[in-house]
This record gives C-alpha cells, structure tokens and sequence, in this order.
C-alpha cells in the first residue's frame, strides 16, 4: 500500500453518531476538495446530507454541490451523481453507503471521509481506495471513530483469546469487534506498514513506517515525526468559474458556556420553570419598548410588534441566560436581532438585573434548605437520644421486679415432611377418593340421558310387522 493517500484515524468525534449535527466534518470540508463521505446506513447518510444543506447559503446550488448515493435512490439518479462528481465543477461532495465503492474508478476524488468505523478492515482499505487514484494529487482518507468505538477495541483485546467469542455474545459493545479492526484502532504504529503486515504485502519499503520509507504523505501515526508541511490543495475550477460558497458554520464562534465543573455549578446554571418564566415575561416587556421605540422609524404601521424581539430570539437567550455577560455574547446568540446595535446594552443591563436577583434567590434557597437540612438532623438526633434514655430505663425496671428467666430448653429436633401441614387449625378430614369407572361406564356417561323416539311412517310399520 504505497498510493499517495494520507491515511489518518481523527481524535475521538465531538458529536455523536445518532444526532443531527456533524461539525467535525466541516473541518476537512472547507479545503473544497472532491470528496466522498461513508455513511454506515441509509439513516445516517440523510442526517449527514441535510446537515450539509444547512450549512451552505439557500438556493438550488447547494442541491448541485452535495449529492446522495444509496440503494434507495433511483438508477438514473444514482448515475446522474457519478457522472456529477467526476465532471462537475460544482458537485464537490457525495454522501455514499459502501455501494459507491464498487466497481468505480473517479480520478478526481481527493478525499474519502468516514463517519464511524466500518464493519472490517477490508472495507475500510476499499472506501479509502476510492481517491488518491491520480498519482499527481494527494488523496486523503480519514476515519472518524467514536470515542466508545476505541473503548471497545482495548476491551476486546483484554479478553483472553479463547473467550472472544463469547464476549462478543455477552457485550453487545463488542457484537461488531473483531481482532483486526481492534488491532487498528489501537495499534501506535505506522497504519501503512500495518495493512501492509496484515495482508503480506510485498516491497522494500512495505513494512517501513512512513518517515523511513520516505512516503510522500505520511499517516496520522507518523505525522508527529513528519519535518516539513502538508499540502492539500483544493480540486480545480474552471477559469472563471465562481468560487464555491463558504459552510456557515466553519468559522461560527462558540455560544458562551459556563466555566464551572463541579456538579453544583453547572447545576447553579441553569434557570428553574420559575426563573425561565420570569425572565420570559421580563423579555416580552422589554419586545414592548422596543416596539413602541423603534415603530416610529418605520414608513408604516403594519410590522407587527413580536417582529421587533421575536421568539425564537427570546427562546434562544433563556437557554444561556446565565452565561451571557458581554454585548458580543449577545451577537453569537442572536445573530440576526436588526436592533441590537440600539438596544443590545438595555438588553444586557436587563439580562444582568436578572441574573443578580436569581442568584440571591438562589443563594436564599440554599441557605433555607441547609438549615432545614440541619434542624431535620438535630430533631433526628435528639429522638435518638431519647429512644435510648427509654429503653435503658425500661431494662432497669424489669431487673428489679422479675427474676431471671431459665434458659429455654432446646427444642427437639424433628425434620417436618414437605407436604405436612403447618396450620394451627384442626385438618379437615378427607374424603373418600371416588371409585374408578370402566371404559364402558365412561363412554356410557357420555350418552344422552334421555330415551330418543322415532316417528315411522304407516308404511314402514307394515313393513316391521
């Protein structure tokens, strides 16, 4: 395995695999290099590709530059995406099931992405087989594995070899493990020279690592010691061609979050029903004066008043109410207010009046619980006490009046049988078994009880006599 492709296994995912959002892609994504990205599932490839579409600006380009890929689309259009792909300038990413690995030969893809660890190393090497094909490029090939996914591997290669199998039964974690999937996961040396020991493969250089082979793109275990830096230049467009649109969300600075770890903390910062309700309500008072400020600046009358503040605005800043400490704050939540530059300090002066009467509530709340809390454990405390003068009192009483009782006398020791009855009532006597019937008796009470008549007719009584 010497092709050009720089394979790299990602730091531990910063999302989950069964949300909806997939910032770590974008990162890769900005290059607008062709691209491929491996989704496991159907499921997985929609969330992903309406993900992407969020991301890019409204219009009909965006549908030209992700497209999908799966069994579920129809032939034509399946067709319709490779043919794109390949000599499209604006088709920049397919989001692909294992289907599109096969029996494809794209020149143009640079960069294969997986979200998730596929099934086998196999399956890996063939999804990363599908770029780097131009010995002119550099291809890439990136695997974003899930933190459990790396937790499964070193728990499948603690267990004793013999009991595998049987641990894959067990653990439903480890139901997709196997020992070469484990060993790539949690392997520290160089991949290339890894696939290449693990499938025998032949060359000089097949079992070096990446630095002393001399590879031209080096693997993300072999990039700490790779002098000098990378270059993955973006797939080219046409002159004059315009430049493909930005992903939003790319450079989107962080929403504001608390500081804090302990579990109080984080729990401190967070808005009861009352508070939220309260702040609400102070909110839409403050949409009021916005309103009845800013109508006069309009040429007509008819812009209703929630446009002025509207409610996902507010909805938006109650959910980070008690991080919100700076206009700028302000601006990462809400990006689109039009009136912040007039009324984002009255805003803020607002938000920070809240935000000091909550935390006295919160500091008085607390205070009453922890004396509660303490009067519940003195009062506990002192029945205890009292419980215990009662008691001692009570054997003091009972040594004086009565004497010592004799040692009980051992019982005599008997094994009750299982089925004996253990009741304190007189037993019920029992009642003679019923004698058993014959087979002719059973079948005879099987048989109406009542004599069956039969009409004749004339002529058949003449007959009988």
């Amino acid at each position: 395995m010497n092709a050009p492709i720089s394979s790299s296994r990602s730091p531990p995912l910063t999302h989950g695999l069964g949300g909806y959002i997939f910032p770590d892609l974008l990162e890769y994504l900005k290059d607008n290099r062709k691209c491929v990205i491996y989704c496991a599932t159907i499921e997985l490839c929609w969330r992903v590709y309406i993900y992407l579409l969020r991301q890019l600006p409204p219009g009909r380009e965006r549908l030209r530059r992700v497209r999908l890929y799966h069994a579920m689309c129809w032939p034509d259009e399946n067709e319709e995406t490779v043919r794109m792909i390949r000599d499209d300038p604006q088709c920049q990413i397919v989001v692909a099931t294992v289907a599109f690995g096969q029996g494809f030969n794209i020149r143009v893809l640079l960069d294969s992405l997986m979200v998730g660890v596929p099934k086998t190393v196999a399956q890996t090497l063939q999804q990363a087989g599908r770029v780097g094909r131009d010995q002119s490029s550099n291809g890439r090939a990136v695997i974003f594995v899930q933190s459990s996914a790396y937790k499964s591997a070193e728990k499948y290669l603690a267990q004793d070899p013999a009991r595998r199998a049987q641990a894959k039964h067990n653990n439903k974690s480890l139901s997709t493990m196997n020992n070469e999937k484990a060993l790539m996961l949690s392997t520290m040396e160089c991949l290339i020279a890894f696939f290449n020991k693990l499938y025998d493969n032949s060359g000089e250089t097949s079992r070096l690592d990446c630095i002393a082979a001399k590879r031209r793109l080096p693997c993300s275990n072999c990039r700490p010691q790779f002098i000098g830096p990378l270059f993955f230049p973006p797939s080219p467009l046409p002159i004059g061609a315009p430049p493909l649109a930005a992903f939003t969300a790319v450079d989107k600075p962080p929403l504001p979050s608390s500081t804090t770890t302990s579990g109080a903390a984080k729990q401190a910062r967070k808005l009861t029903k009352a508070m939220r309700a309260t702040a609400e309500t102070e909110l839409r008072l403050f949409r009021e004066r916005v309103h009845r400020y800013e109508r006069d600046r309009v040429s007509h009358g008819y812009t209703p008043a929630s446009s002025y503040f509207p409610n996902p605005a507010i909805t938006s800043i109650l959910d980070h109410f008690l991080a919100i400490s700076t206009v700028d704050n302000l601006a990462t939540i809400v990006p689109k207010w039009k009136h912040r530059d007039r009324h984002g300090s009255a805003l803020l002066e607002l938000i920070e009046n809240l935000q000091g009467t909550f935390a006295r509530d919160l500091e008085a709340a607390r205070l009453q619980k922890k004396a509660a809390n303490r009067a519940k454990a003195k009062a506990k405390k002192r029945h205890a006490d009292e419980s215990d003068d009662e008691m001692v009192e009570e054997e003091d009483e009972v040594s004086e009046e009565e004497p010592p009782a004799a040692a009980p006398s051992k019982p005599a020791t008997r094994k009750r049988s299982a089925l004996e009855d253990t009741t304190n009532e007189e037993p019920k006597p029992k009642r003679p078994r019923a004698p058993l019937l014959s087979a002719a008796a059973v079948a005879e009470s099987f048989r109406p009880q009542y004599t069956t008549r039969t009409r004749r007719r004339p002529d058949q009584e003449n007959i009988l006599h």
